[in-house]
C-alpha cells in the first residue's frame, strides 16, 4: 500500500517533525498487521471499516458525494470538484493513489493540503487513533485515517461539499462511514477479483453499498444489465431515487481535435451546448455528464459559462494524457482489457503509421488480456517495470503475451522505442508508470502545476 519499507513508529506523546513521519503514522496500523494477513484472501477478511466508524461520524460534515465504479472515478471527482468551483461552491476533495507527493490524495478546490497541515492533523489524531482497540491481525485502515485527516482539514476551511473517491470497493471500505447525500457509480466491470469477488455480480453487490439509506440520489453510469439491476434493486431497497446516464441525462455531438473533445450535454433542466474537454475518449464525455447532471442538482441552478470554463482548464494526468507530439505519445493508466476499447477509439482517430505500446502492468493483473487486444494494432510492443517495490513484473510476462522484448525500467523502455521510429506510442500500466514517468526528467512532460496552501 505504500512504497516505503520502513517504518518509524512514534511515541502516543511525540510530535511528528517530518512529512515521512506524518505518511508513517497513516500506514503503521496496516503494516504491523501485514505479517497476520493473508494476500489471497478477500476484502471481507482483512478489512473492518468499523474501526474508524465513530471518529468519522464525528468529524464528517456538509453535503458529502461517494463515488465508486470499476473507470473513470477519479476523471469524475475532479470534474464534479471543478464544477462546483465554478459555482463558488468551496469543495473538499479526497482521490487515490497519488501520482508523485502524497499530498495530492487530500485538496480544497484543486489546492493539495501542505505539508505542515498534514503534520499538524497527524499530530492531533495520533492519540485517538492508536488508541483503538484493534485484535492481532486487524488494523485501523490507511483510507479511515486520511478521511479524518481530510475532514479535519476541510474544517479550517470551511468547505461546504466534500467530494470522496472509494477504493476498490465499498462493502469493507471506511469511505463508507461518511455518511452522504448522493453517490455516483462510474462504469463497473470484472476487476479486483482476489477482493471483491469473483463473478462481476459479486463485484457490482460490494459496490452496491454507496447507496445507503437517507441519501437523496444514486447517478448512474451506462452498466451491463446485470450489474445495472443489482444497483436498481438495492436503491429500491435503501428508498433511494436513481438517475441514469441514457434516461436522465446523456451527452451527444462528440466532436475531436487537436486539444481534446467538444461535445453537449442534455440534462433533464437544460442542454449545455459546446462543453470543451482537454482530454480524449468517448468515456470522458460521458463521465463529464454524471458530473454535470451531479453537479446541477447540488447546486440547484448551474450557471453554463463558468463551469465550462472551469472544465475546460482540467488537466487530470495518467488519463489518456497528449504528453508529446512528436512523436505522438499517449499516457494512461490502463491495467484491465474493458479499457482497452476506449483506447482503441483514439488509436482510429490519431493519423500514425507505426504504433509502439509500452506495458507496465503487474503480473497479478490481466496483462495478457490487455496485450492480446492490442496486438493488431501495434506495430510492436514492449513490456518494463516500475520502481514501486509493491508490484512485480518479469521477463516470463513478455514471453507468455507473445515473446516481446522486456526491458528494466520505464526510462530505458521508452528509449528503446522511441529509436524504433514509431509515430505513435501508448504508455500503458498501473498508476506507479505515471508517477515515473511524470518524475524521470527525460521525458518531454508538462507537469501539473498544483497549488499548495
Amino acid at each position: 500500500m505504500r512504497q516505503e519499507k520502513s517504518l518509524r513508529v512514534q511515541e502516543a506523546g511525540n510530535m511528528f517533525h517530518t512529512k515521512q513521519e506524518a505518511i508513517d503514522f497513516i500506514y503503521e496500523s496496516y503494516l504491523k498487521a501485514q505479517p497476520y494477513l493473508n494476500y489471497n484472501d478477500p476484502d471481507g477478511k482483512k478489512r473492518n471499516p468499523a474501526w474508524t466508524k465513530e471518529i468519522l461520524n464525528e468529524l464528517a460534515f456538509g453535503t458529502n458525494v461517494l463515488i465508486t465504479g470499476s473507470k473513470g472515478k477519479g476523471s469524475v471527482s475532479h470534474m464534479l470538484t471543478l464544477i462546483l468551483m465554478s459555482q463558488g461552491i468551496k469543495t473538499g476533495l479526497v482521490t487515490s493513489p497519488h501520482i508523485t507527493d502524497f499530498c495530492e490524495r487530500i485538496r480544497v478546490d484543486e489546492t493539495v493540503i501542505c505539508d505542515e497541515k498534514l503534520l499538524e492533523y497527524a499530530d492531533s489524531l495520533k492519540g485517538r487513533i492508536r488508541s483503538i482497540p484493534v485484535k492481532q491481525g486487524g488494523y485501523v485502515s490507511p483510507v479511515g485515517i486520511i478521511l479524518a485527516l481530510a475532514f479535519s482539514w476541510f474544517r479550517e476551511e470551511n468547505t461546504k461539499v466534500h467530494v470522496l473517491e472509494c477504493g476498490k470497493g465499498v462493502r469493507y471500505d471506511d469511505t463508507r462511514n461518511i455518511k452522504h447525500d448522493y453517490s455516483i457509480v462510474t462504469p463497473v466491470f470484472k476487476e479486483h477479483t482476489r477482493e471483491l469477488g469473483k463473478t462481476i455480480e459479486e463485484i457490482a453487490g460490494d459496490k452496491s453499498r454507496v447507496i445507503q439509506p437517507g441519501q437523496k440520489y444514486v447517478f448512474l453510469a451506462e452498466q451491463q444489465e446485470c450489474v445495472n439491476r443489482i444497483f436498481w434493486d438495492r436503491a429500491k431497497e435503501c428508498g433511494v431515487s436513481v438517475r441514469q446516464y441514457g434516461k436522465d441525462f446523456f451527452c451527444e455531438n462528440i466532436s475531436f481535435g487537436e486539444e481534446g473533445m467538444s461535445f453537449d450535454v442534455v440534462t433533464e433542466k437544460k442542454r449545455y451546448c459546446g462543453i470543451k474537454l482537454p482530454l480524449f475518449g468517448t468515456h470522458q464525455a460521458k463521465n463529464c455528464a454524471l458530473a454535470l447532471a451531479l453537479g446541477e442538482e447540488i447546486s440547484g441552478n448551474l450557471e453554463e459559462d463558468g463551469a465550462k470554463e472551469f472544465l475546460g482548464k482540467m488537466h487530470y494526468p495518467g488519463r489518456m494524457e497528449i504528453v508529446s507530439r512528436h512523436p505522438f505519445t499517449l499516457l494512461d493508466a490502463c491495467i484491465n482489457p474493458a479499457s482497452v476499447p476506449m483506447l482503441k477509439e483514439i488509436i482510429e482517430r490519431v493519423p500514425h503509421k507505426k504504433l509502439a505500446v509500452i506495458l507496465a502492468i503487474p503480473e497479478d493483473k490481466d496483462y495478457l488480456g490487455v496485450a492480446s487486444a492490442l496486438k493488431e494494432e501495434a506495430a510492436f510492443m514492449v513490456f518494463t517495470s516500475t520502481e514501486n517495490p509493491h508490484y512485480h513484473f518479469s521477463k516470463q510476462q513478455a514471453e507468455k503475451a507473445g515473446g516481446f522484448p522486456y526491458i528494466e525500467g520505464a526510462k530505458k523502455a521508452y528509449e528503446y522505442v522511441k529509436n524504433m521510429d514509431a509515430d505513435f506510442i501508448c504508455i500503458l500500466g498501473t498508476t506507479s508508470l505515471i508517477t515515473d514517468f511524470k518524475k524521470q526528467p527525460f521525458f518531454p512532460i508538462s507537469i501539473c502545476k498544483r497549488r499548495r496552501r
